[in-house]
């Protein structure tokens, strides 16, 4: 099965969205920039075993990865915002 190619104006009026939203929110806080981070994966005391992960539901609001760790979304008032994506060595 194939799947439709994605409609890139979509996601770019997304991005307009939420910078409009946290323009406003950094007006209110007298802030020019936000780091928004995605989460860290945490691990059971004296187990090998992690908690399920849940994204950071801010990062999510600026794209959609839910299965990103240790990652920030940093955004600059008037500049396209940044993804700081962790890729540890395998």
């Amino acid at each position: 099965m194939t799947h439709p190619a994605p409609d890139e104006s979509l996601y770019q009026a997304h991005v307009e969205s939420v910078t409009n939203a946290f323009d406003q929110a950094m007006d209110a806080a007298g802030a020019d920039t936000v780091v928004v981070f995605s989460g860290a994966l945490h691990i059971a005391f004296l187990d090998d075993h992690g908690y399920p992960f849940a994204v950071n539901p801010h990062f999510a609001y600026w794209l959609p990865l839910t299965h990103v760790t240790d990652s920030y979304v940093i955004y600059r008032r008037g500049q396209p915002p940044i993804l700081t994506y962790c890729q540890p060595d395998d």
